[in-house]
């Protein structure tokens, strides 16, 4: 520690500078009452900066706006919707926002992120619709940086199991939102060549693990045979 002598010493010396700082201080109010112009002093300047602030808007309607990582919309009726903002959607460029299955970073912590984003994504999504479409976009987005299907959807279905939350809140069981999330509407944002790659890859699935044709022609993957034609896909499509 510091000797007590030269502690006071310091001591000292701060209590002068401050002594002196205050004489100058009643000297130049003194002079200023004078009418004097006075020069200021050590460190000050008479430059000081000219402050601005300029309010924009950035909302694109009355009713709509963000705060954070929320969108917020209040409805023609009054009621308030909240859905997941991510600036990055307004960017005209690609955004690399979770490791590559094969970079060096653990896969553990990859997945962990993508568990993470569900629940985010359930935490700021009022309704169903709003849950629904992100989670695809995350689980789409996890496929094409090389992520194995059956390991983010089997994450997916254990984040669900282990946040019962998410089924009570919009009142629609586990298996139902992992079938939504795998099968995408013929009409949402995902590329209809997906829907269709993933009817493929189901088929030959079944087909390498039904060893009995019967297995196999009654399609024993959950309703995958009313599943796809039920959400708009045309037959001509399908077969």
């Amino acid at each position: 520690g510091v000797p007590d002598s030269e502690r006071a010493e310091m001591d000292e010396l701060v209590k002068k500078e401050q002594m002196a700082q205050e004489k100058r201080r009643k000297s130049r109010e003194e002079k200023m009452k004078m009418g004097v112009k006075c020069s200021p002093c050590h460190g000050e300047s008479n430059d000081r900066p000219i402050i601005r602030l300029a309010v924009t808007r950035a909302n694109t309607s009355p009713k709509e706006s963000a705060f954070l990582d929320m969108s917020v919309t209040v409805t023609n009726t009054g009621k308030v919707q909240t859905s997941l903002y991510n600036k990055t959607d307004d960017y005209s460029f690609s955004v690399v926002r979770y490791p590559h299955y094969e970079s060096n970073i653990p896969i553990s912590m990859g997945l962990n992120t993508l568990h993470g984003e569900i629940i985010r994504i359930f935490r700021n999504c009022s309704l169903f619709e709003h849950f629904l479409e992100r989670t695809r976009q995350v689980a789409h987005y996890f496929l094409q940086i090389q992520y194995p299907k059956e390991i983010v959807y089997s994450r997916l279905y254990s984040t669900l199991n282990r946040t019962p939350a998410i089924s009570l809140k919009y009142a629609v069981c586990n298996n139902d939102i992992c079938m939504l999330v795998r099968y995408p509407h013929y009409e949402s944002n995902i590329p209809i060549s997906m829907g269709l790659n993933t009817l493929h890859g189901e088929i030959i699935r079944i087909f390498r693990n039904c060893s009995l044709f019967e297995f196999f022609l009654s399609l024993p993957f959950p309703s995958l045979s009313s599943l796809l034609p039920s959400r708009n896909y045309s037959d001509r499509r399908l077969v």
